[in-house]
């Protein structure tokens, strides 16, 4: 039984990481909960609702001052009244920092990446780090990173908190598992021809469309691998802006010369089912912090080749590749020699990396992690 009401903020609720495992946390937590979006519902507002949780919107437009929220927030804290406010990503952190410290209400920070460089499209990001950086001894009463690497960084730049606690991310290994069926029924679609359905390899990488996803770079590994592997292969490439309405994409592909070597199936709502049908799952990331694609690829056991980003090394084990951000050769030597394995190697690895998630990284073990911190609040509040 709740003793008080949860309210998460967090800055927009399109599909994203933090986004998506703040759903997860809602629809298995054992508290009442609220949202607050300082943007709009997005793709997940209804996904939210449709859980019988209320979702609020503040609508402020992305480069507008997040202070013009302040009253909408104020209102909501007085209607709702509740005994935790759970943030998610840096500009909550900030206005939700600021409105709990003069509501004298707990406020837990959570931070959902490692990068903390001046990165040229993510200035405006560094710098709100380093504003949270200058509050976070004072305002919030937690700090919740996704990993080791993440906490590592952000400390580096200052950030300082008594409580401070590194939550991975949990999977769902209810919904992402070895599915046999829904590998059969995609590859039928996208190929039709039983032979290349069985045949070819499908290499993909899911992601929105980012500069820190570095999507270049994995179409620059497809294309050294056009003169390494003798059995053909397609690249797969899902998530928001991947698809042929991208002329930034689209060119990338032509200049390289894979016009017929890729699929852009944009954002899709059965990435379970996409996993299933893959036969490598491919990170090219410049920067993560715990990145759910892996976790999810190694609960539907499928090997994964990553750049050396956030907690990956931690997350993989001895269940696939890891190299360096900048081994562009590293990359495709990793590639070549995943999909290489024997057949006993193969089947070894794969359930190696499913298990890792049911006993390491499972969404129960997560969700209990964030309601325990919870519920220490809410019986202080109590007492």
């Amino acid at each position: 039984m709740t003793t008080g009401i949860i309210m998460h903020v967090i800055t927009g609720l399109n599909v994203g990481g933090a986004e998506k495992m703040m759903v997860r946390l809602l629809k298995n937590t054992a508290h009442q909960c609220v949202v607050v979006s300082l943007r709009d519902e997005g793709v997940l507002g209804a996904v939210i609702n449709q859980a019988g949780i209320p979702v609020h919107c503040l609508h402020l437009a992305r480069n507008a001052s997040i202070w013009r929220g302040l009253s909408k927030l104020n209102n909501l804290i007085e209607r709702y009244q509740p005994a935790v406010i759970q943030s998610w990503l840096y500009a909550a952190d900030l206005l939700a920092g600021y409105v709990a410290v003069k509501q004298n209400i707990p406020v837990i920070w959570n931070i959902r990446q490692s990068e903390t460089g001046w990165v040229s499209s993510q200035k405006h990001i560094a710098l709100n780090q380093r504003i949270n950086a200058k509050v976070s001894s004072k305002w919030p009463s937690s700090i919740i990173y996704c990993g080791h690497e993440a906490k590592r960084r952000h400390e580096q730049i200052g950030y300082q908190c008594e409580s401070s606690y590194v939550i991975a991310n949990g999977i769902d290994t209810n919904r992402f598992t070895p599915n046999d069926e829904a590998r059969g029924r995609l590859r039928q679609a996208w190929f039709g021809n039983w032979q290349l359905r069985d045949q070819t390899m499908l290499i993909g990488i899911v992601g929105r469309y980012d500069p820190l996803k570095n999507h270049r770079r994995f179409l620059q590994v497809m294309a050294s691998l056009k003169s390494r592997l003798e059995k053909p292969f397609r690249g797969v490439m899902i998530g928001r802006g991947m698809d042929s309405e991208n002329q930034e994409l689209r060119l990338m592909i032509e200049q390289l010369g894979l016009i017929d070597s890729c699929y852009l199936l944009g954002e899709r709502d059965d990435i379970e089912d996409v996993m299933n049908a893959l036969d490598l799952v491919v990170l090219t990331s410049d920067s993560e912090g715990w990145p759910n694609v892996i976790g999810e690829a190694m609960a539907c056991q499928k090997i994964c080749v990553s750049t050396n980003v956030g907690d990956v090394p931690e997350v993989l084990g001895s269940t696939g590749f890891v190299v360096s951000v900048k081994d562009q050769k590293g990359l495709v030597d990793a590639c070549e020699q995943a999909l290489g394995l024997s057949f006993n190697d193969k089947e070894s690895m794969e359930h190696q990396a499913r298990d890792r998630m049911v006993t390491q990284f499972s969404l129960g073990k997560t969700v209990e992690r964030y309601d325990q911190l919870y519920w220490s609040y809410l019986s202080s509040r109590v007492a």
